[in-house]
C-alpha cells in the first residue's frame, strides 16, 4: 500500500514538473516570417503567369490573416494572404530563381526573407552527371555541417540539394540555411561583394559518422549589394562663368561615381547645396543617368551685388548608407563667376502717377521723370526718350527727364480713360549697345469747364396749326460738376415765332412754335448754357409743314432736299453725257495726232549742202548761202556727263550685211537684202534723225564753183577740174573738152 502511494505521488510530481518545464519553454512571439529561408520545389523549368508556387507564413503577432507583401523581382508576386504566383514567365536557366519578400509588422517595421524557387531535377541530373570540385573564395566561410544519419539509414547514401544563397553584405553573425539541421554560417569580418560577389562551395556529405558512403555538391553564394559604398566627385573643384541677369540657365555639369551596383537605389546618387547659396539663387538637380549633378540658376545673377559665388556641393545616394558602416560623403566646391552685362537704366518708381489740371499751360512742367542706371562700375550717362505719347501732348528733356506740356491736354479726348492720360517714357544709357529702360507716366487730368453744352437733335418737323411742343435734350462733355442744370434762350428773330424752356429736369428744352408760319425751313437760334454760365448758341432746323397737330403726313413728302434727291437722276444723265463727249473729243485728237504726217525729203529741191546750190535748170543767178552747222553740235558737246538709263539696253548682235556683188545683175538684191539688214540694225539712227555727212568745216579749199553757172557763150577752161580729186572727176569728164564738148 505504501508503495502504490509513493509511485502515485511521484508520477503528480512528474506531472507537475513537465507542466511548469512545458510553461517555461512556450516561445514568446515575434513578429516575422515562419522560417529564415523559404524554399518552393516546382516540376518545371518553365514558369507560367499565374502559376501558384506556395504560401508564404508570416506573422504580426495579432489576429491579422492579411499583410501587405513584395518582392525585389518583379516576375513574381505575393497576395494579402501570402500566396506566392508567378506574375511573368519565368525560366530557370540555372535550376534556381533567388528574390527576398518584405513585410511589415504592426509597428511598421520591414522584414525581410530570403526566398529561392528551386527545380530539384535540375540539380540531380546536374550531379549524377559529373560531382564539381572547388574551394571558398574566402577562408572565413566554415563548413557545412551534416546530422548524422539515424538507425536504418547506414547503407543508404545521402545526395543533398542546396539551393544558391544570397547573403546580404557587411553584416556579421549567421546565415543559417536549416536543411536537415544543416546551417552554413559566415565568420569574420563579413562579405564584400565589390570584391566577392560570388562565393562557390563544394560541400560533402557522408554518413555514418563520416566513415560511410559519401556525396558532394556544389552552394553557390551569392553576396547581394547593400550602400556600403558613398558617391565620389570625379572632381574637387568646378570653376564656371555665367552673364547676370540669367534665369534657368545650367552653369556646370558635376560628375560622380559609385561602386556599388549601378541602378540601384544605393547607386544613384542625389545632390545637395550645402553652403554659399542663402539666397537661394541656384539649384541642383540629378541628371538622368543618376551619376552626375547639374547646377542653374534658380534666380537672375546681379553683378553689381556679387560678382562671384562660391557654392559647396556634398553627393548622397537615394537610400541610407548600410549600419555599421562607416563612410565619408564626398563634396566638390563650385565657383560661379558673374559676367557684368550692359543693364537698362530703372525707372523709380516704374509707374507715376500725376494730378494735373487739363488746361495747363503749354511749357508747363507735368513732373520730372528720372531713371538710374544700375551699372554703376561703368559710370555711364543716361538719356530720356517719349516712347509712347498717343496725343502728342508732353515734350521730354533729353538731359535731365524734366516733362512739360507741348500741347494742351483735353480731358475730353479719346485718348483719355477714367479721367487718365497714360504715356511711356524711356531712358537709354551712352553704351556701345544702348539698352533701354521704359518708365509709364500716367496724368489724372482734373476738369474744367471748357466744353459748353450743346442740343443732340439738330433737325426737327412741325405742323404750322396747333404746333406739338419738340423735346430736345441737352450734353455736355464736362463733368457733373460743370454740367446741369442747364439754361436755355432764343436768340434773334427766333424770339419773335418760337418759344424755348428747360423741362423740369433742367436737362431738356421744350421749343414750341408760337406763331402760324407758311410751310419752309427756318433756323432757330437757341443759347444754351450750363449752371457756371458757359454756353453757346446752338442752331436748330425746323420744318414747318402744312398741317394740325402731330399729323405729320404732310411733312413726308421731298421738300426742298427732297427735289434735290428726286432730280438725281437728271442731273447724273447730263454729267454722263459730258463726259462721254468729253471722252470721244479725247479719241478724236489721239488719232489725229496718231496719223503720220507727210515726210519731206532729206535732201529739198532747193536744198544746200555745202557750198553747192541744186536748181533743176542750167542758168540763172547764185544765192550764196553759208550754213553754219556747228550749231547742230552745240547739243552734243554739251552732254552732261551723268548719263542715267532707266531700262537696261538690250544688247543685241549686229546685222550681217552683203559684200557688193561682182555681177551687175545682182545689184538689186544686193541693195533689197542690206535694206532689210538696216532696218533690224539696232545700232542705226532713228529714222528722223538729222545726219550729217562729210561735214569739213565753215569753209572749202575748191573755192567758187560759179564758172558752172555762167549763162555767156565764150570757151571755158575747165581744166582745173581734173586737179581737184576723185570726186570732182564726173564735172571733169563732163567738161574737160575733147568729144565730150562736141556732144554738148
Amino acid at each position: 500500500m505504501g508503495t502504490a502511494l509513493f509511485a502515485v505521488f511521484g508520477a503528480l510530481i512528474v506531472v507537475f514538473q513537465v507542466s511548469a518545464l512545458e510553461r517555461a519553454n512556450r516561445p514568446t512571439c515575434v513578429p516575422g516570417f515562419e522560417s529564415e529561408l523559404l524554399v518552393f520545389r516546382v516540376s518545371r523549368e518553365h514558369l507560367r503567369p499565374g502559376m501558384r508556387l506556395g504560401k508564404v507564413g508570416f506573422t504580426d503577432c495579432t489576429e491579422r490573416t492579411v499583410f501587405l507583401f513584395s518582392t525585389d523581382d518583379s516576375r513574381f508576386t505575393v497576395k494579402a494572404d501570402g500566396t506566392l504566383t508567378v506574375k511573368r514567365e519565368v525560366v530557370l536557366h540555372k535550376g534556381h530563381r533567388n528574390f527576398f519578400i518584405h513585410s511589415w509588422d504592426s509597428q511598421g517595421n520591414k522584414i525581410t526573407v530570403p526566398v529561392s524557387v528551386v527545380h530539384p531535377e535540375h540539380h540531380h541530373r546536374h550531379h549524377r552527371g559529373k560531382h564539381h570540385h572547388g574551394n571558398a573564395t574566402d577562408p572565413q566561410v566554415p563548413v557545412l555541417q551534416f546530422p548524422k544519419s539515424g538507425g536504418g539509414l547506414r547503407r543508404r547514401k545521402r545526395d543533398w540539394v542546396i539551393p544558391p544563397l544570397n547573403v546580404p553584405e557587411n553584416q556579421r553573425g549567421k546565415y543559417p540555411l536549416k536543411v536537415a539541421q544543416v546551417s552554413i554560417k559566415v565568420t569574420g569580418t563579413g562579405l564584400d561583394r565589390e570584391k566577392y560577389p560570388e562565393y562557390t562551395l563544394t560541400v560533402q556529405a557522408a554518413d555514418m559518422g563520416g566513415e560511410g558512403l559519401t556525396g558532394q555538391t556544389k552552394v553557390i553564394l551569392t553576396v547581394t549589394d547593400s550602400n556600403d559604398n558613398a558617391p565620389v566627385f570625379t572632381q574637387s573643384s568646378y570653376t564656371a562663368t555665367v552673364d547676370e541677369n540669367k534665369k534657368d540657365v545650367e552653369v556646370v555639369r558635376m560628375i560622380v561615381t559609385d561602386e556599388d551596383e549601378p541602378q540601384t537605389p544605393a547607386w544613384n546618387a542625389k545632390f545637395k547645396i550645402v553652403s554659399g547659396d542663402p539666397d537661394g539663387l541656384f539649384t541642383v538637380k540629378t541628371g538622368t543617368n543618376k551619376q552626375e549633378g547639374i547646377l542653374s540658376t534658380a534666380k537672375e545673377l546681379d553683378f553689381e551685388r556679387a560678382s562671384k559665388h562660391t557654392l559647396l556641393i556634398s553627393v548622397e545616394n537615394e537610400i541610407p548608407f548600410a549600419p555599421g558602416v562607416s563612410v565619408v560623403t564626398s563634396t566638390a566646391t563650385v565657383v560661379v563667376n558673374v559676367k557684368d552685362v550692359n543693364e537698362a537704366p530703372i525707372f523709380d518708381p516704374k509707374e507715376k502717377l500725376v494730378v494735373k489740371p487739363e488746361n495747363l499751360a503749354v511749357d508747363e512742367v507735368v513732373v520730372q521723370y528720372t531713371a538710374s542706371d544700375p551699372d554703376t562700375a561703368r559710370k555711364q550717362k543716361v538719356a530720356y526718350k517719349m516712347i509712347d505719347d498717343p496725343a502728342g501732348w508732353l515734350t521730354v528733356d533729353k538731359d535731365t527727364g524734366l516733362i512739360k506740356v507741348g500741347r494742351l491736354m483735353d480731358r475730353e479726348a479719346i485718348f483719355v480713360t477714367n479721367n487718365r492720360y497714360t504715356a511711356t517714357i524711356g531712358a537709354y544709357d551712352n553704351d556701345a549697345v544702348p539698352a533701354t529702360g521704359t518708365g509709364t507716366l500716367i496724368i489724372q487730368l482734373e476738369d474744367v469747364n471748357d466744353n459748353a453744352p450743346v442740343v443732340e437733335l439738330r433737325n426737327i418737323k412741325v405742323c404750322n396749326k396747333e404746333p406739338a411742343p419738340q423735346l430736345l435734350s441737352v450734353t455736355d462733355k464736362d463733368g457733373p460738376e460743370f454740367g446741369p442744370p442747364y439754361s436755355v434762350s432764343l436768340q434773334g428773330m427766333s424770339k419773335t415765332n418760337w418759344t424755348a424752356r428747360m423741362n423740369d429736369t433742367r436737362t431738356g428744352i421744350i421749343l414750341n412754335l408760337a406763331t402760324e408760319l407758311p410751310s419752309g425751313e427756318y433756323s432757330v437760334i437757341l443759347r444754351v448754357a450750363d449752371k457756371h454760365g458757359l454756353g453757346q448758341d446752338n442752331i436748330i432746323t425746323a420744318k414747318v409743314c402744312d398741317c394740325r397737330g402731330t399729323d405729320l403726313t404732310a411733312c413726308s413728302g421731298p421738300g426742298r432736299y427732297g427735289a434735290a434727291a428726286s432730280n438725281l437722276p437728271l442731273i447724273l444723265g447730263i454729267l454722263g453725257a459730258i463726259l462721254l463727249l468729253a471722252l470721244l473729243l479725247l479719241v478724236l485728237l489721239f488719232t489725229k495726232q496718231r496719223k503720220r504726217e507727210k515726210k519731206e525729203p532729206l535732201l529739198l529741191d532747193d536744198g544746200v549742202r555745202d557750198n553747192v546750190y541744186y536748181y533743176d535748170e542750167e542758168g540763172g543767178g547764185e544765192d550764196d548761202q553759208d550754213y553754219d552747222l556747228s550749231v547742230l553740235h552745240r547739243g552734243l558737246d554739251n552732254r552732261p556727263d551723268v548719263l542715267r538709263n532707266e531700262v537696261m539696253p538690250n544688247f543685241m548682235p549686229a546685222p550681217q550685211y552683203r559684200p557688193r556683188p561682182a555681177n551687175p545683175e545682182e545689184i538689186g538684191n544686193f541693195i533689197e537684202d542690206n535694206l532689210k539688214a538696216a532696218d533690224n540694225d539696232p545700232t542705226a539712227p532713228p529714222y528722223d534723225s538729222l545726219l550729217v555727212f562729210d561735214y569739213e568745216g565753215g569753209g572749202s579749199d575748191a573755192g567758187s564753183l560759179s564758172s558752172l553757172n555762167s549763162s555767156g557763150s565764150g570757151d571755158q577752161n575747165y581744166d582745173c577740174l581734173n586737179e581737184w580729186g576723185p570726186r570732182f572727176k564726173k564735172l571733169a569728164d563732163m567738161y574737160g573738152g575733147g568729144d565730150d564738148d562736141d556732144m554738148l
